[in-house]
This record gives C-alpha cells, sequence and structure tokens, in this order.
C-alpha cells in the first residue's frame, strides 16, 4: 500500500492488530517484544517495558545523556587540537554515543565506544569485547536487551548524520540554529531537554532530518485477524497483510512539497510537527525508544551546532542518501 491517507487506518490503536508472521521470523528472535506476532501478546510484553522508556523516566534520567554528549563534544575538540589526521567519520563519532547511551540507560553500564580511540565503529567488535556485560544482565531476557539496544546503535546516529550534513551544508539552516540557541540564552552551556523542546527551528530541523531518515525502507506489515480492511472501493479480507513504508511516504511530494529538498520551514507549523511521529511508526505497535531517541537529537544536535565547524568531504552527500535498502557508511568531515 502507497496511499498516506490509509496511514491512519493502519497503524492506529482501536482494534485487534496482529504482524505478519513471514516478515519476523528472520529475526531469530520468538521471545522478543518487536516479534509478536499476535497482538495480545505483544501487548502483555510491552507492558512491561512502557514505564521504563515512557517520556517521564528518559527525562528523570536525562542527565546520563546530557554526561555522554558533554563526553562526545570533549573527544571532538581533542581531535581538534591533537590529532594528526585532519578527517574524521562523524557518523562513527555518533554511532559510539547512542551505543553508549542505550547500554548505560538499559544496563546500567556503557560500552564506553566514545572512550576508544576508534570509537569502536564496528558493531561486532564492539560485541566481541563487550561480553561482560551481556555476562552480567542475567536478569534481562536476553532477546529483549539484544534488540533494544540494537536498534539504537544504527537508526539514531544515522538521523543525526543526515541532520548534521543538511544543516552544515545550508549556512543559512545552521545560522539559524545558533541564533535560536543564542537568543534563548542557550549557547555553549548544557541545557535540559525542556529548554530545548521550546526551540522551534530546532524542531524543525530534527523534524525534518527524520523526514530524510526513515529508520526503515520495509513496509511494516499489519494483520487485521477479526476483520476487513476498506481502502477506497476495495475490500480487504480479514487476515490479510498489508503494510506501507515510510520511505514512500517521506518522498511523497503531496504530502511534502519539494521532498528531496532539506527544507526545515516546513515543520514551523505546530500542528505540522505531530505528524512526524511516523517516522516512530503509529499504534499499538509505535517505537518503545521513540523518547530516549528525541532526548538524544535535541541534546546532541544543539550541543554540536554550538560549538564546532565542519567541512565535509566533497562526496559526503552519498553517505547520507538513500539508494538501497542498507545502511549507508559513516558520513566523513574535515575538521576545522
Amino acid at each position: 500500500m502507497n496511499d498516506p491517507a490509509f496511514f491512519e487506518k493502519l497503524y492506529n490503536r482501536e482494534g485487534h492488530w496482529n504482524k505478519y508472521d513471514w516478515a519476523y521470523d528472520a529475526h531469530g528472535t520468538p521471545l522478543l517484544t518487536l516479534s509478536a506476532i499476535d497482538h495480545n501478546v505483544h501487548k502483555h510484553r510491552r507492558a512491561a517495558m512502557n514505564p521504563f522508556f515512557s517520556k517521564t523516566n528518559v527525562i528523570n534520567r536525562q542527565s546520563t545523556i546530557r554526561g555522554l554528549v558533554s563526553k562526545l563534544c570533549h573527544r571532538l575538540d581533542d581531535f581538534a587540537t591533537n590529532s594528526k589526521r585532519s578527517h574524521i567519520k562523524l557518523g562513527a563519532v555518533l554511532g559510539a554515543l547512542t551505543r553508549d547511551v542505550a547500554t548505560e540507560f538499559l544496563l546500567g553500564k556503557s560500552f564506553r565506544n566514545l572512550d576508544a580511540d576508534d570509537f569502536r565503529a564496528s558493531v561486532g567488535n564492539t560485541l566481541q569485547k563487550s561480553g561482560a556485560i551481556w555476562r552480567s544482565t542475567k536478569h534481562f531476557r536476553c532477546d529483549e536487551v539484544i534488540t533494544v539496544a540494537g536498534a539504537a546503535f544504527e537508526t539514531t546516529p544515522y538521523t543525526l548524520s543526515v541532520t548534521l550534513y543538511n544543516a552544515y551544508s545550508k549556512p543559512q539552516i545552521l545560522q539559524h540554529l545558533r541564533a535560536e540557541l543564542l537568543s534563548a540564552g542557550l549557547n555553549k552551556r548544557e541545557t535540559s531537554i525542556a529548554e530545548l523542546e521550546k526551540l522551534p527551528y530546532l524542531a524543525a530541523v530534527l523534524s525534518e532530518g527524520l523526514l530524510f531518515s526513515p529508520a526503515l525502507a520495509t513496509r511494516m506489515a499489519r494483520v487485521a485477524p477479526d476483520r476487513d480492511l476498506v481502502h477506497g472501493k476495495q475490500r480487504i479480507p480479514a487476515g490479510t497483510p498489508v503494510g506501507m513504508t515510510a520511505l514512500l511516504m517521506h518522498t511523497d511530494p503531496e504530502g511534502y512539497p519539494d521532498p528531496i529538498r532539506f527544507t526545515p520551514d516546513r515543520w514551523m507549523d505546530v500542528e505540522a510537527r505531530k505528524r512526524m511521529d511516523k517516522a516512530y511508526a503509529r499504534g499499538t505497535r509505535i517505537c518503545v525508544g521513540m523518547h530516549l531517541a528525541w532526548v538524544e537529537l535535541y541534546m546532541v544536535v544543539a550541543a554540536i551546532v554550538q560549538r564546532f565547524d565542519f567541512e565535509f568531504d566533497p562526496d559526503a552527500a552519498k553517505d547520507v542518501t538513500w539508494v538501497a535498502t542498507c545502511s549507508p557508511p559513516a558520513l566523513r568531515l574535515e575538521t576545522a
């Protein structure tokens, strides 16, 4: 299905919505909340996780995220001052941050990727070096820890890379961001998420970054097990998998005029920004880590645009452009 108007009907909280079992068999994690096919099974498992990932709990623990963002900035400062190299892979740095945030938040002990010289860019290398952490978490369901943390390893750093690349590639956007932070008295100091959420242009830039970086290109199929669905004049029989992909919706010129042009102004209207939760799906299966991701986006972008000037490699655009359903490599930049 590729009809944005049908999105609200397919991904909502009313009624029972199963997942398509064929699409989730490949995960190899049958006990995982994400892989729960049956609506009621998912509801039961998700109920245990919701308080931990609630916005209230994330805000109460924002000092952890703020401390790791500060460490990221110190690493970039150190690289610019002391490194003999002129280039750094920003995507690797951002990936290190999000892995440290995810593991500190979930396990109470981070992988300390930001402390490593190479930021442990390889996820495989990261898992090999942190076996002790996994062994110490017997009270966690292994499936849940691996997948919830793993989801944060790639999606949030990619959104950050896309957002920062476009902000630094368009001087007017960068100047507007810095002016807003300065006028709010937030320039070059640690800030709370409550302060950052009040900045409309920052919120608009982040929303546009999410528009340009859908986490998944796959069609996230839903199944209505006990009722037919109706799309226009078509009746879809109960039990039929129906899916939509954010990638096509986000590039639909009817919904987003000039969709391949990074235009934060389209989100300056508060009501328009409410539509951006499509990036995290919607309904009963909405992303459990959405609030954690938003806090990271706000804090990282605000901290970096205030403190650093970057010049990207001439061909860096291909690192943040969708060309297939595979993740692009880490974004490269030159420190200035």
